[in-house]
């Protein structure tokens, strides 16, 4: 009854833009003009991910609290400074922040921890007292080199001091275990120009070692809080640019010896939306498009019908975009994916309309009776479908993951502007330009297809029990369907954010996913921080009190000693040398040549020695070889100088001023440190970083649960990271729930027969069964950018059941169902959607990617469910009725 109803009430509105024709396809035009200039000049971009979730999730809440009370710790842009020494990543990473200080437009903070004065001057308490006598040990140990090379910082007096401890004429300047080592630096400094290498000499190195390097890092961060613009579809554009000038002006770009990298969530969130601007948007919608068109063209071999399915699509979208302006105002992340959604649902509605005409036009009915016929015939199930697929996106609405709700909101009214919009246009202009006597042939059905099209009536039995098969055997596979909380694993492998962060997350003993406890004290974050050290899950924790080094005492007195030692470097470390020059050069060289060869007791040295005098000479003669042909001998032999002793004086100066810190207190810790950890009302966070490799499954999620139960108000970004993905797994159920109801209630009510409704519910049911199964066969777990499919397929799986179903009960096909216009539409409109969909799969961003890899999968699968399953079915329950007439008789 209801289907008649609506139906009449679908051919008087097709009447309308048949009789109107010109008129109709003139005001629509106009009104398609007027919604671009409307969206064009109002339609935002809220590039905000954190409005992608509801504001009151508890994890949001206490998110805002500890973000109102550090401000200073919120969605950081982190830069990363990576350098060949300490010393050299440390430089770059202070004249880093110092640059982007000046821009407070831009920046609202800049932090870099372990860099500035303070460091400078106190870094040597904060190791152990075993290592600080060594590194005291070895310091005294070059003690007369060093003061005598800092007298005359030149390289006429480093190879002579080399000279001198080869002869043993002065070998109290070198110890026989140091001057190996520095024969082998020396060479690799004269070879690095045959080599294309730029390095300088890292005297730290030297004296302290190699694993001086390693135990303090050539790594340092910088944290950068950026004035985002969300009116802009970059939040973070402008502060990553001033970000990249300042690196380049700073000169490093191109340094062989240091890389910078931004990441952080500004740098991705950055990186992400301009991938999906540009693949979700304009490359996918033009790729939809024009595969839509190709498989219509294929499928109904007339362009007059072409144009009539895909002018109410166009038009339809441009309504839906003045919609999306009007009702929100923005588009976010998710809902930017609308227009391909509309594309791949929408043309349904045409193919249906379309294929009906057309077949009313094969059987001799008149074109403007067609397009009426074609109207009552099946407007009634067009509008069940706009409806029931409108609620697949409906039911997202209440949920609390906001960016899908939006998306719901926009598509599923999109589909009543595209049923509107096909029952209107496509009548208007085929009554203007109907299809030709030569299109109105019957188009041949292909063999193969002819065959396989009666199996599912002649086998029914068969082919339903195979189907329950193959889904008890994919229901087996439900344990293992899961959500995947990873944020990394949605956004784009190749872009520089992603790469850096992948690198902190396996290289950095510190990984950026931590969790943030906030209390009223900072003897109460001292306490917390105590009793989950003990945790299992816990590497380590930090809070202000941290940054109070200890044994300072005994370090001090340590420091005090050297310093005594070492005082005398500072006053020639101010002096500035006179270059050496070439002739010098030459002449030192071929000195210290002369004295390596004279020697004959090489035999008593050790094989270090031997080896490092032969690779010396070798190296000291083709160093003579280019100073000799230069143009410029001087200029050669100065920039070899400074590469080499050219750190020197500044390694003095340093070290001097870490020899002689004071005690460190609390208030004595630097300003921006203290805010990152006491605010203003003296409530104190700790900061606890996980044990482990969060890589494998689940640890991140255990990591979040176990620190979950000791204080349920933990927070931090891994809490976000966790928290984000139970509350998109709860919406999905949601919805799901809810969308699966609404429908259900919605069949049984209009339809009034539970046969009909279990049939479409159970072809859904199987779809489902083999799509979830999927995603554990390919590897293709739900994440937060596809889990509005299960909800989607819902929709437009009911759809092409409703169709067959409201096609079967007509009875006017012969009991070969498939055989039918209705059944070539939904063969048809479900290629034209996995088209549309498929080619979100070819995106180089992971989220999109598997959105259009899991809906395409999905498309299939119902495809099969509703052309195979569901034709069976029928046949089988109509058999099993006759059989009981029958018997009754």
């Amino acid at each position: 009854m209801f289907e008649k109803t609506v139906g009449r009430l679908c051919a008087a509105m097709v009447d309308i833009g048949r009789r109107g024709g010109v008129v109709v396809l003139a005001l629509a035009t106009l009104a398609t003009a007027g919604a671009l200039y409307y969206a064009a000049n109002n339609l935002g971009v809220n590039s905000n991910m954190k409005a992608m979730l509801s504001n009151d999730l508890p994890f949001r809440r206490m998110v805002g609290q500890m973000h109102e009370a550090f401000p200073d710790i919120a969605e950081p842009i982190i830069l990363v400074v990576d350098g060949d020494t300490p010393d050299r990543a440390r430089d770059a990473a202070r004249a880093l922040a110092d640059r982007l200080t000046e821009r407070p437009e831009l920046f609202k903070s800049v932090f870099a921890p372990g860099v500035g004065s303070f460091f400078e001057t106190h870094g040597l308490l904060y190791i152990d007292v075993d290592t600080l006598e060594t590194f005291s040990e070895r310091v005294i140990q070059s003690l007369p080199f060093i003061s005598a090379l800092a007298r005359e910082p030149t390289l006429d007096r480093l190879f002579r001091l080399i000279n001198g401890a080869i002869t043993r004429e002065d070998p109290g300047r070198l110890t026989p275990t140091r001057l190996p080592d520095l024969m082998e630096a020396v060479s690799s400094m004269l070879e690095a120009p045959l080599a294309d290498d730029s390095d300088d000499f890292s005297w730290r190195s030297w004296i302290l070692g190699e694993d001086a390097d390693a135990e303090e890092g050539t790594r340092r961060i910088v944290l950068v809080q950026p004035v985002l613009d969300f009116d802009d579809i970059l939040a973070a554009r402008r502060p990553i640019a001033a970000v990249r000038e300042a690196i380049e002006e700073l000169g490093l770009v191109g340094d062989p010896n240091l890389t910078v990298r931004i990441t952080g969530n500004p740098a991705l969130g950055t990186d992400e939306i301009s991938l999906v601007a540009e693949q979700a948007g304009v490359f996918a919608v033009g790729a939809s498009f024009i595969a839509v068109s190709f498989i219509l063209f294929y499928s109904m071999r007339s362009a007059r019908l072409v144009v009539a399915t895909l002018l109410p699509l166009v038009f339809g979208l441009a309504w839906t975009t003045a919609f999306a302006t009007a009702a929100i105002g923005h588009l976010n992340l998710v809902s930017l994916a609308f227009a391909v959604l509309f594309i791949g649902l929408g043309v349904d509605f045409g193919i249906h309309f379309a294929l009906r005409y057309r077949e009313l036009c094969d059987d001799g009915v008149q074109s403007s009776a067609a397009l009426s016929g074609a109207g009552r015939d099946v407007g009634g199930s067009l509008s069940l479908c706009a409806t029931t697929t409108a609620i697949g996106f409906y039911a997202f609405i209440p949920t609390d993951y906001s960016g899908v709700a939006e998306l719901g909101l926009i598509a599923g009214t999109g589909m009543f502007i595209s049923l509107v919009a096909t029952l209107l246009l496509s009548p208007a202009f085929l009554s203007r330009w109907p299809i030709t006597a030569r299109e109105t042939t019957p188009v041949a059905v292909a063999a193969p297809w002819s065959a396989l099209a009666d199996i599912p009536s002649r086998y029914p039995a068969v082919v339903v029990g195979i189907a329950l098969v193959a889904g008890v055997a994919a229901a087996t596979t439900l344990p293992q369907v899961h959500f995947d909380p990873d944020p990394l694993k949605v956004r784009d492998p190749t872009t520089e954010s992603v790469r850096t962060l992948t690198d902190l997350l396996l290289d950095s003993p510190d990984p950026p996913w931590t969790v943030e406890i906030m209390l009223d004290s900072l003897e109460e974050a001292d306490r917390v921080a105590a009793e989950t050290l003990a945790m299992e899950s816990v590497a380590r924790t930090v809070t202000l009190s941290t940054f109070i080094p200890t044994e300072q005492e005994e370090k001090i007195e340590i420091l005090d000693d050297l310093s005594f030692f070492f005082e005398p470097l500072v006053f020639y470390a101010e002096k500035v040398p006179e270059p050496t020059t070439g002739e010098a050069a030459i002449a030192a060289v071929t000195l210290l040549k002369s004295s390596m060869q004279t020697r004959t007791d090489l035999g008593t040295d050790s094989a270090a020695m031997c080896d490092g005098m032969a690779r010396l000479d070798g190296s000291l003669d083709r160093f003579l070889a280019r100073v000799r042909t230069a143009e410029n001998a001087d200029r050669e032999v100065r920039e070899f100088e400074q590469s080499m002793l050219g750190e020197l004086p500044g390694w003095i100066k340093r070290l001097q001023k870490a020899l002689m810190p004071s005690v460190v207190y609390v208030d004595g810790l630097p300003p921006k440190l203290r805010a990152r950890y006491v605010a203003p009302d003296g409530r104190a966070r700790v900061e606890i970083f996980p044990s482990g490799d969060l890589s494998e499954p689940g640890a991140l999620d255990a990591f979040v649960t176990s620190l979950q139960e000791f204080e349920p108000s933990s927070g931090g970004y891994a809490v976000e990271i966790i928290e984000s993905g139970r509350a998109i797994v709860h919406a999905l159920q949601q919805a799901f729930s809810m969308a699966l109801v609404i429908v259900a209630a919605l069949l049984l009510l209009l339809w009034r027969s539970v046969r009909d409704t279990a049939i479409v519910l159970l072809s859904l049911l199987f779809a489902a069964l083999l799509t979830a199964a999927a995603t554990v066969i390919l590897g293709l777990p739900f994440n937060f950018a596809d889990v509005i499919v299960l909800p989607l397929l819902l929709g437009i799986g009911v759809d092409s059941g409703i169709h067959l179903v409201h096609r079967y009960r007509l009875g006017d096909h012969g009991g070969a169902i498939l055989r039918t216009s209705t059944a070539r539409a939904v063969l048809f409109s479900g290629l034209t959607t996995i088209s549309s969909f498929g080619s979100l799969g070819f995106s180089t961003h992971m989220g999109i990617a598997s959105l259009g890899k899991l809906l395409t999968t999905g498309m299939v699968f119902m495809m099969i469910a509703n052309l195979v399953f569901l034709p069976a079915l029928l046949a089988l329950v109509d058999r099993g009725e006759d059989k009981s007439v029958l018997s009754q008789a």
